[in-house]
């Protein structure tokens, strides 16, 4: 009887490492086909968003170009179209690979103890309210990085381009301090962005750790009550810890969400405008 119960036991445990081990192969085997097909589908999709913009400017007036400043246009086909692959890449590949997690943890959580779990996910409910706070204030900020990155670029393509008259004018300085000033812009504008960011991300870290501490004050209740066993909880406050990285890319996709909606935008405005003379050309 011995002998057969320990047989039992080997077997129960080889089928629990074999379980295990075929999520992670089935785990690597997504990702590598996420980070294979995704990432190039990105990639394939700016090519196609640039030779759009490109042969729309062609096909723009002259007028057009003595409004909207060249350093802009550059900055849309590098900096925003860069942002909007990004938010298709790694950033649509980061949403899934948190999806992935919070479908599988969640329910092996239920089937270990309904209770710890529901307790585990009440600060969880914070985070759609928090993220979607946020969201159009992360968008709002990096579109104003964009802007001032533009107003950058412009103004350097400006004083190359016409640096004969720079010269012969002897404005080097005022130039000089015209860059020195639009650059300070830029980052100050970049540092609000990365303080909302921030915020985000201390945000959904203060969630978890609220999780964490309710987890610990129930469930070691649970344990001491004999209502559980220290190895469920130990297992329990695993999948809890599991949760951290899911938590973090939900706030780095909203993040490269926001930075990629509000450069589809700036994108979207130039392609919006029509030629005025294309339908008396046709």
């Amino acid at each position: 009887d011995w002998s057969s119960d320990v047989c039992s036991s080997d077997l129960h445990l080889a089928k629990i490492v074999g379980f295990y081990m075929g999520i992670a192969i089935v785990q690597g085997a997504m990702r590598y086909l996420w980070r294979r097909y995704i990432v190039q589908t990105s990639m394939m999709a700016s090519h196609d968003m640039r030779l759009e913009l490109f042969d729309h400017l062609t096909e723009l007036p002259s007028s057009f170009f003595q409004k909207r400043r060249v350093g802009d246009l550059l900055s849309l086909a590098t900096n925003d179209i860069e942002a909007v692959r990004f938010a298709l890449g790694p950033g649509a590949l980061t949403l899934f690979d948190a999806l992935f997690y919070f479908l599988v943890i969640p329910p092996i959580m239920f089937w270990i103890s309904p209770e710890l779990t529901l307790v585990s996910f009440v600060p969880l409910l914070l985070v759609p309210f928090f993220v979607r706070k946020m969201e159009s204030k992360i968008q709002n900020r990096f579109r104003d990085v964009q802007d001032r990155f533009s107003h950058l670029a412009s103004s350097c393509q400006e004083a190359l381009a016409g640096v004969r008259i720079v010269k012969g004018s002897a404005i080097e300085n005022v130039k000089e301090r015209e860059a020195e000033t639009l650059g300070q812009n830029y980052v100050t504008a970049n540092m609000r962005a990365a303080t909302s960011q921030a915020i985000l991300n201390t945000g959904l870290e203060s969630v978890l750790s609220a999780s964490t501490t309710l987890l610990f004050l129930i469930g070691g209740a649970y344990v001491i009550q004999e209502k559980i066993s220290l190895g469920v909880f130990v297992a329990f406050q695993r999948y809890v810890q599991k949760l951290q990285w899911p938590m973090e890319a939900i706030g780095l996709a909203a993040n490269i969400f926001q930075r990629s909606l509000a450069s589809q935008e700036r994108i979207q405005e130039v392609l919006s405008i029509e030629n005025p003379f294309a339908n008396a050309l046709s």
